[in-house]
């Protein structure tokens, strides 16, 4: 059986919105990770670990945040801080599946584009630099380019404004250079045929399975 780590934020949790419901958490028959674990069949085991709000390797600033990021433990929405812990829990993994970035491109962060691709190389390095005591092979690591924020997210003003627009929507680019510097497989959110945002941020349920879809395919050509 392959084993395959899912790290990222709520794009990966599943989270979703709807004018009746307000916030809620896709069910296993809609997220693209479970629809990911049905595409591949039981040759493949899927681990979910999806954070809302989780970053490539930055911390949430202190202050002037928003209500969402006041909670006490969002320190721990800091990816690299969480990745080391997550790899002993989960090893042995055949392959790391990075899906990480927008929340970095938000403006509650002050981050350039340049600062986002050094956090999504922090994790790389954190996957490729095992503790001494993990006696497994080094896992593959898949970098996903996630889907630009749309003019949508711009309704919250405290998160999201045109600096925020551009920076996520040159994410795709920019990981796709890094993944062939650090010889990573990379997949770009953006080829699927459906890669709507339902609020501008996330994914609708359609996205989602056009998502695994694409990365059954995307995973299947691996050989891992």
């Amino acid at each position: 059986m392959k084993r395959i780590l899912c790290f990222g934020d709520s794009n990966t949790y599943g989270l979703a919105f709807s004018p009746e419901k307000g916030p809620y958490r896709l069910d296993e028959e809609h997220r693209w990770t479970c629809l990911l674990q049905k595409e591949l069949g039981p040759e493949y085991r899927i681990i979910e670990e999806g954070l809302n709000g989780r970053t490539t390797a930055y911390d949430v600033p202190a202050s002037d945040t928003p209500p969402l990021f006041d909670a006490p433990n969002f320190a721990s929405r800091n990816g690299a801080a969480f990745l080391p812990m997550c790899l002993e829990s989960h090893s042995p993994l055949d392959l790391v599946i990075l899906n990480l970035g927008t929340n970095d491109s938000t403006k509650l962060f002050g981050l350039g584009t340049p600062d986002i691709v050094e956090g999504m190389r922090t994790l790389v390095e954190i996957v490729r630099a095992k503790p001494p005591v993990m006696v497994f092979p080094t896992p593959r690591i898949l970098i996903i380019a996630p889907v630009p924020l749309s003019p949508l997210a711009m309704k919250d003003a405290m998160m999201t404004d045109e600096g925020a627009l551009k920076r996520s929507a040159e994410l795709a680019g920019e990981y796709e250079k890094l993944a062939e510097e650090l010889a990573c497989d990379f997949f770009d959110l953006n080829t699927i045929p459906c890669h709507e945002l339902v609020d501008g941020v996330h994914l609708t349920e359609e996205s989602h399975a056009a998502a695994a879809h694409a990365l059954a395919e995307k995973i299947r050509s691996l050989a891992l």
